[in-house]
């Protein structure tokens, strides 16, 4: 019996002579081309890429690094029309590997048709990777991927594998990616493929949900070793996709005046409010200079965790009310605030805060009210 990774071998293989037009003489021409720059190029992208902001890794921050591949630039990426996954539909994927209630809101918005199939692959031998295709909303886009690896001794220790993610615009990604970090998500070992992983990324609206031409790469691929020790690796997986706008599921925007919260002796005040299918997210804004928490003090630094703190207080009585039924905020996204201290976009010391709360159904409510204490407003 063929193993199975002599059998994914000779699939893709017939899968990639249908469907790629790279000829023997292409792929050597890129070869050459690639290996006369290797020995500045490597060094350069190795060094840059290391140094690039990550999203905080959730699991223990005591490991360190055992040791790092990074594939060599001469490697030749067949990029191909073919799917990993059986059906090579995102809505087939998605009910076969996350139809369990894992993410219900995410399978609600598929089942009503907001997604986009791309089905691209790309390897660089070990690693293959699938994009799947997109879908969520217009604030909280997923994309859904799988990955491959062609060695055994590795799957055979890794139920789970952590994916470092760029997902930038074209023009961000080729000139300015050193001013923006990778998104995190985690890829979970298929049940019946030990070699295959299955994973949804949430990403950024702001590139995702344009309408315009987007890059993903996935830049590190990270596998526990140990309690301490873990493996990095650098494959060089990347790819291009354009999705319509209209293929994320809307979200309602609204502005408001004139509603102040007060506490500590700092006026909040609500100035927007984003009503999507994964939560109701709400913008603060406030100023501390004068204040008497400030007590004086004008440096954003020295008071950053006095703020939170009182912050913090506020959120946790605060409740929004739908039809007489209080939710209160999202224990783990209670909001952090940020003051833009040199006054690039405005104000100097201007600060905001982006609370979460869960999801409000806006045409089926009759009545909805964020309060706290004895203060609250109408929204609607």
């Amino acid at each position: 019996m063929k193993s199975l990774g002599l059998q994914y071998k000779n699939q893709i293989d017939e899968l990639c002579v249908a469907t790629c037009n790279v000829t023997a003489e292409n792929i050597l021409a890129k070869a050459r081309e690639r290996q006369s720059d290797a020995k500045s190029d490597v060094t350069k992208e190795t060094d840059d890429k290391q140094q690039q902001k990550v999203v905080p890794f959730k699991k223990s921050n005591a490991k360190k690094v055992m040791w790092k591949v990074m594939v060599a630039a001469a490697s030749v990426l067949l990029i191909c029309t073919t799917t990993l996954a059986a059906t090579g539909k995102l809505s087939e994927w998605y009910d076969k590997y996350f139809g369990d209630a894992k993410e219900p809101v995410t399978k609600e918005i598929i089942d009503d048709g907001y997604l986009f199939d791309i089905n691209q692959s790309v390897s660089d031998g070990i690693f293959t990777a699938e994009l799947i295709g997109v879908t969520g909303d217009a604030e909280t886009p997923k994309l859904a991927m799988d990955i491959y690896i062609n060695d055994d001794e590795l799957v055979a220790v890794h139920d789970e594998i952590r994916l470092m993610v760029y997902i930038l615009g074209t023009y961000q990604y080729e000139n300015e990616l050193d001013k923006y970090g990778a998104w995190e998500g985690y890829a979970k070992q298929d049940a019946e493929n030990p070699n295959l992983y299955h994973a949804i990324i949430t990403g950024p609206p702001v590139w995702m949900c344009c309408g315009e031409e987007v890059v993903v790469d996935v830049w590190q691929i990270v596998m526990d070793v140990d309690a301490k020790i873990w493996d990095d690796r650098y494959p060089n997986l990347v790819f291009k996709y354009t999705a319509p706008a209209e293929v994320f599921h809307p979200v309602s925007y609204f502005e408001y005046e004139n509603m102040k919260f007060s506490h500590g002796g700092i006026d909040y005040y609500l100035t927007r409010g984003e009503y999507g299918p994964y939560r109701s997210e709400f913008a603060f804004e406030y100023d501390y200079e004068g204040t008497t928490l400030a007590g004086g003090e004008d440096n954003y630094w020295k008071l950053e965790q006095k703020l939170q703190d009182n912050w913090l207080e506020l959120v946790d009585t605060m409740v929004l009310v739908v039809d007489g039924v209080e939710y209160k905020v999202n224990q783990e996204d209670k909001g952090y605030t940020y003051c833009d201290e040199k006054g690039e976009f405005g104000k100097k010391n201007h600060c905001n805060i982006h609370p979460y709360f869960p999801s409000v159904d806006l045409d089926a409510a009759e009545s909805i009210i964020i309060k706290a204490g004895d203060t609250s407003y109408t929204l609607k």
